[in-house]
């Protein structure tokens, strides 16, 4: 499990004051990253809510349309499409 998956798995998981300070650490994370670091995990991501707190913390430019992509091919890997 990366660093990303648990900085994910927390926010997911906690609530209000905790919630919020799981996603300023996400931030963080995401500003000491590279875009292609970034990149690549978000590709690597099997859970939408994990998706779903990324744009939460403010995904830009290619890395929102990257995890748009990849949500999109969860879905229809989910829904049994193509």
């Amino acid at each position: 499990m990366s660093t990303l998956d648990l900085l994910l798995e927390e926010a997911l998981h906690s609530k209000g004051s905790l919630h919020q300070q799981a996603i300023n650490t996400l931030r963080r994370y995401m500003r000491l990253s590279t875009e292609l670091e970034l990149e690549r995990k978000i590709n690597q991501l099997t859970k939408l809510a994990h998706l779903r707190i990324l744009q939460e913390a403010g995904l830009k430019g290619n890395l929102y349309k990257v995890a748009i992509s990849r949500m999109n091919m969860l879905i229809k890997e989910q829904s049994g499409g193509e």
